[in-house]
């Protein structure tokens, strides 16, 4: 099955099977997502593995098992997303490294949860960030500025 949309685009197969009951209806099987690449507000997101896992006894609540990355300025993010549709849980990590509050402010906003990328940049840099405002590098240029 092809997956063509303005959030994501790839395809999933499917090895899934119909059980139960007229009254009560339930899936058992797995579907996986291959090639899949995600729209993010700021990046894409490359998923490697994903796959949702249907159980007949709840099949309304698939296991989630998904692993992406995504480049988002200077940093490569990994997330990855497990648990089940109604419980997920998700871990991030980047490289150069940031705390997961900090990435998941990256993917959201294009910027971390302080405001702080663009001037840690210029830091590094020199002073020299564009589209940021450069912020004092010392407590004495503050106190002069």
């Amino acid at each position: 099955m092809l997956i063509r949309g303005n959030l994501a685009t790839g395809e999933a197969t499917t090895d899934l099977k119909l059980t139960g009951t007229g009254l009560k209806p339930g899936l058992q099987g797995v579907v996986h997502m291959e090639g899949v690449e995600a729209t993010l507000p700021f990046s894409r997101l490359d998923v490697s593995r994903g796959s949702l896992t249907f159980n007949p006894n709840d099949s309304t609540n698939p296991t989630i098992d998904l692993q992406g990355t995504s480049v988002i300025r200077d940093y490569t993010v990994r997330v990855y997303v497990y648990g089940t549709l109604l419980s997920p849980q998700a871990i991030f990590t980047s490289e150069p490294p940031l705390p997961q509050e900090e990435i998941i402010s990256l993917i959201a906003t294009g910027d971390d949860a302080t405001g702080t990328l663009d001037w840690k940049r210029s830091r590094r840099t020199g002073g020299h960030a564009v589209g940021a405002t450069a912020l004092p590098q010392n407590r004495q240029e503050r106190r002069t500025n």
